[in-house]
């Protein structure tokens, strides 16, 4: 009795073939799996961001002072702290919460914004050095799950109201709110086309929803 040892070719065929429609069936799901995973990721830090500055608050008065060091003044009533090519303001904010006794980044008390008393109120992200500069430490000061910094906007006029970034004409009633530029990381003024806010590949991820 003759018995087969090996698979035809339209056996193999039909099993590469088989493979690949699964591949492309689970590859997306996976895929989808992974940005859902960074979302609830910039969602939790945005919430411990704001821990922290209700914390700050809570010791000094208020969050943060406005036109001080590496601070913008303020623009309707607000303070906004972000990823920007002509100063380093979020950065060194963030770091002033994380390690604000960190003499290469701060040279002395004066050069601090706000947390003169340098507590630490957030712990900094794993690979943070605290015997490096500022340019050394960015990538672990609470960049979002898409290696961008966060948008964190703060009331300093003491109205607890903010103007929604993705429409002037509503305000949010708070001190302060936070967001990312999402995955295509580009800064959509707090917009997402998936919640009905924006349109076409608008993504952003905000703390107020």
């Amino acid at each position: 009795m003759k018995t087969r040892n090996s698979f035809t070719l339209t056996e193999l065929l039909v099993v590469i073939a088989i493979i690949a429609i699964l591949a492309g069936l689970l590859i997306p799901a996976v895929m989808l799996g992974q940005q859902k995973g960074r979302e609830t990721q910039a969602k939790a830090d945005m919430n411990t961001i704001l821990m922290a500055l209700k914390s700050v608050e809570n010791t000094y008065g208020q969050m943060v002072k406005a036109d001080v060091e590496y601070v913008p003044g303020a623009s309707d009533g607000c303070v906004t702290l972000k990823k920007s090519t002509s100063d380093d303001g979020y950065y060194k904010f963030i770091a002033e919460l994380v390690d604000p006794s960190n003499t290469k980044i701060f040279a002395s008390s004066a050069k601090l914004n706000i947390n003169k008393r340098k507590i630490k109120f957030l712990e900094p992200k794993n690979g943070y050095d605290p015997s490096e500069d500022l340019s050394n430490n960015k990538p672990y000061l609470w960049l979002d799950p898409w290696g961008n910094p966060y948008v964190i906007i703060i009331n300093t006029d003491f109205s607890d109201q903010i103007k929604r970034p993705d429409d002037s004409n509503k305000k949010i009633s708070g001190k302060a709110v936070v967001y990312s530029w999402g995955p295509n990381g580009v800064d959509d003024n707090g917009k997402n086309a998936a919640e009905g806010t924006g349109s076409g590949n608008e993504d952003d991820i905000v703390s107020w929803k």
